[in-house]
């Protein structure tokens, strides 16, 4: 294959091996519709499959996994399930999660909304939902002497968190989902903290609960939000914009830009195994016998309504890092002062983006360069056809006429694929093996009455013994390490461009910088945050 260019600057020989190359690819990455969700590759490319070493990278933890399982299921048997200290026997071989010692505090609940796995959620609040009903005495004590909660949302001193999406979700007989509404207040000076919950979207069925109702009713609540906020991480954070909305990308990008066009091996790097682990989700996590059957509160069939709505409305321009935060009203520092996920973020974005500036710089010289290449114009093509890719809002609509276009597409693809992938799935495994703190399931219903809430109610809501020792062994099934990190220089891309390589491991460079500036952010936090460190970051979705 002849040295990366844009296609109208090929000989007629060349042209002619690029046209072969993109028949050969038709043929092995073909659509397959899935209704209401976006479209996939019809069946792994030879191209998408693991190799033999990365498969058995995976072997010792998989083993390990069984193994703790196994002694789990003997060990726990000797314990009385009757206290939420009880889910810390669920590790004899395998490390006790760090979360264990802190799932009950409320400044964990409020650190894991802008520092944990899911940290897209919240947003300023700039009016209270109509939905929304508390008396002002019920926050007393929790706002500062003199304060009201008006006062407090008019100087964007509150937060909200609305699981809007979980109201009347269809759950699996005997299993529970909550749809809360969730208030914070970051007081001047202070650390943000949780100061109400109503436990559902109906004001008049739901309660609200608050730190002041007792230590039991207010932990429910918790957990109940905790629930909620996994199932938005699972669903709505994770499976469908890093894995489903991402596929169509790469499979149009085989079709339409040859081996040797330079944005597909731009993106090359950031989609190395995606397809891969996408086809696991589909056949293990969202099938009749994966874990969304086995353990969520909605099942298979409710989990995939859920997808399929959110996938109605969902839109590549309004997805993006920048867009996201503005949409939350939570872009600037002096709105939410302490937002790792904002402010390690941005380095990385902006990074990012230069990257993606200067490589395309090197091939696009002029806006006619972008109308000329017919490979480019078809990929986007393809993407937006509803026949197809089916993508809502990329920009150009389905046309690149300017280079900011094409740039804006390359950053949140490359953005989406690493840094935004590591930021909600990288502290999985302590989060959710500490089944109390992010219970994949309810398994009793919401409380009417807050006060008949103890902690056997509690023990009886939370999964029991089967289904939270399953949870720990399915998460550490799916947890990897990744194998290529956006601060280590990868030798695989990019043979016999020299430039383009000098400017790969420049950015290589550029993020080791910034994982020594977000090293020196986190001397000063209260809880380090390294879900954004470069050093950490894989540079594509590996899991």
């Amino acid at each position: 294959m002849p040295a990366f260019e844009l296609p109208q600057r090929a000989s007629a020989s060349q042209l002619e091996l690029r046209h072969q190359a993109l028949a050969r690819a038709r043929d092995d990455y073909q659509w397959a519709a899935d209704t209401g969700l976006p479209p996939h590759a019809l069946q792994l490319p030879p191209e998408e499959r693991l190799d033999g070493r990365r498969k058995k990278s995976f072997l010792p933890r998989v083993a390990h996994a069984f193994a703790n399982r196994f002694a789990a299921q003997a060990t726990s048997r000797l314990l009385k399930w009757d206290s939420v200290e009880t889910f810390g026997g669920l590790f004899p071989l395998a490390p006790r999660p760090k979360m264990l010692g802190a799932w009950q505090q409320d400044s964990e609940f409020a650190r894991q909304r802008v520092a944990g796995i899911n940290p897209i959620v919240i947003a300023r609040c700039d009016a209270l939902p109509d939905n929304f009903r508390i008396a002002e005495g019920r926050l007393a004590r929790l706002l500062p002497e003199g304060a009201s909660l008006a006062g407090e949302i008019g100087a964007r001193r509150v937060f909200v968190c609305d699981y809007v999406a979980f109201d009347n979700a269809a759950c699996v007989p005997g299993r529970y989902l909550a749809a809360p509404i969730v208030l914070f207040h970051k007081p001047v000076g202070a650390a943000l903290r949780p100061i109400a919950i109503q436990l559902g979207q109906n004001p008049s069925v739901h309660p609200v609960v608050t730190p002041n109702d007792g230590k039991w009713a207010w932990l429910f609540a918790k957990t109940a939000a905790q629930s909620a906020h996994h199932h938005h991480q699972q669903m709505l954070a994770h499976l469908l914009p890093c894995h489903y909305f991402m596929e169509p990308f790469w499979v149009a990008a085989n079709r339409q830009l040859a081996p040797s066009h330079p944005v597909r091996e731009l993106l090359a790097p950031h989609f190395r195994y995606t397809m891969y682990f996408d086809e696991g989700a589909r056949d293990v996590v969202c099938s009749a016998e994966g874990s969304f059957p086995r353990l969520k509160a909605t099942g298979l069939g409710g989990s995939m309504a859920i997808m399929r709505q959110a996938a109605r409305t969902w839109r590549f321009s309004e997805q993006g890092f920048s867009a996201d935060l503005a949409r939350r009203g939570v872009a600037s520092a002096e709105v939410l002062p302490d937002y790792p996920y904002r402010d390690d973020g941005l380095l990385l974005h902006a990074s990012i983006d230069r990257y993606v500036a200067d490589m395309l710089a090197l091939f696009y010289t002029s806006p006619q360069d972008l109308l000329d290449d017919a490979e480019l114009q078809a990929w986007v093509a393809e993407l937006v056809d509803p026949k197809y890719g089916g993508i809502k809002g990329l920009p150009g609509g389905g046309r690149i006429t300017s280079l900011d276009q094409l740039r804006a597409i390359c950053t949140d693809l490359i953005f989406r694929a690493s840094a935004y992938h590591a930021a909600i799935s990288d502290e999985q495994a302590d989060e959710m093996t500490c089944v109390p703190n992010l219970p994949f399931a309810l398994y009793r219903p919401l409380p009417k009455d807050i006060n008949t809430v103890d902690e056997a109610f509690v023990m009886a809501a939370l999964p029991g013994r089967d289904q939270a020792i399953h949870q720990v062994f399915i998460v550490h099934v799916a947890t990897s390490e990744p194998v290529h990190y956006l601060g280590t220089p990868n030798p695989n891309y990019w043979r016999d461009h020299p430039a383009a390589r000098a400017r790969r491991a420049a950015f290589a460079t550029e993020m080791q910088g910034i994982s020594r500036q977000i090293d020196v952010r986190n001397r000063t936090r209260p809880n380090p945050y390294r879900s954004l460190d470069p050093m950490r970051v894989s540079e594509s979705i590996a899991n």
